[in-house]
């Protein structure tokens, strides 16, 4: 088998993983559905991937490369723009991806907790969520710890260079700045969550203008001494 058409069977598991785990989600979801939605036998799929925690960490992969891709194709459309403009574009930029591509937005969040948890977890000889030995075998897993700080190393960048042309004023450290923003956003994601598909949330908040309103926080948090 050569390397392009392995890869294009993997990318195809892949799908198929994604339909399974997020209709199903990834601790009910079995290997053998996977394999009947690939059109694979059971035997063939533990070919591709080892276990279930090895395509997920081959979904985790992928969103991390969209969500950088993502970052990348604005920063790129915005290098005339102050920095001040670029963090809040990307802040939009990260807000329609969670809206657009829930589960792959989800799959990165619980990569940052729920698997770093349940390393730290064996480590300390408890019993974690997930089995990272599985994870740790993942080549998948590999690949994601070599690029997982990009999309943070991309918005500091960008907020050491909105200090340095004057459009953000925040004394704050960047990390710190960038922490604040990114507890507004998370909050807002998840808060979001239980609206479903109403047109206001249990609070009887606006979406469109709860989110306006947020950005005028960032806005001012950036914008401020």
């Amino acid at each position: 088998m050569g390397v392009l058409e392995r890869q294009e069977k993997e990318q195809a598991i892949i799908r198929a993983a994604e339909e399974v785990f997020f209709s199903k989600g990834f601790h009910n979801a079995k290997m053998e559905e996977v394999a009947a939605k690939a059109g694979l036998s059971k035997g063939l799929l533990y070919f591709y991937f080892s276990s279930k925690e090895d395509l997920l960490m081959a979904i985790t992969y992928k969103a991390f490369e969209l969500i950088i891709s993502t970052y990348q194709k604005i920063l790129s459309s915005m290098q005339d723009k102050t920095g001040k403009e670029k963090v809040l574009a990307v802040m939009q930029a990260y807000t329609e991806f969670s809206k657009k591509h829930f589960y792959y937005h989800e799959a990165i969040l619980n990569y940052m907790s729920g698997i770093r948890l349940s390393i730290r977890q064996q480590k300390e000889g408890e019993q974690g969520v997930l089995n990272t030995e599985t994870i740790r075998e993942s080549h998948y897993y590999r690949k994601i710890k070599a690029i997982h700080n990009q999309p943070v190393s991309m918005v500091i960048s960008i907020i050491k260079e909105g200090i340095q042309d004057g459009s953000i004023r925040n004394t704050q450290k960047p990390q710190m700045i960038y922490v604040t923003l990114w507890a507004i956003i998370i909050g807002y994601v998840k808060l979001n969550i239980s609206m479903g598909d109403q047109d206001t949330t249990i609070y009887h908040v606006n979406p469109d203008s709860w989110q306006a309103y947020l950005f005028h926080i960032a806005d001012h948090i950036l914008s401020t001494p």
